[in-house]
């Protein structure tokens, strides 16, 4: 009976924890797109500031928000 009950606990489990997991790639592809974004608007004085050029920017703003 314990068998059973452990098993049916995981299928249980199961779907909330691809909730979670859906949940947190969401949460990274936005912040990913917003961060990708921000470092476009950045004129290219604070680029050079922090070590970077346009044409870095401009490859890392083409990728889709899913690639890292």
């Amino acid at each position: 009976i314990s068998v059973l009950h452990r098993v049916l606990a995981d299928l249980w489990e199961a779907p909330a924890a691809v909730g979670v997991w859906i949940w947190y790639r969401m949460l990274v592809w936005q912040h990913r797109a917003s961060a990708r974004h921000a470092l476009q608007r950045m004129d290219d004085r604070l680029l050079n500031d922090v070590g970077l050029r346009r044409e870095q920017i401009n490859a890392e703003a083409s990728k889709p928000f899913w690639r890292a």
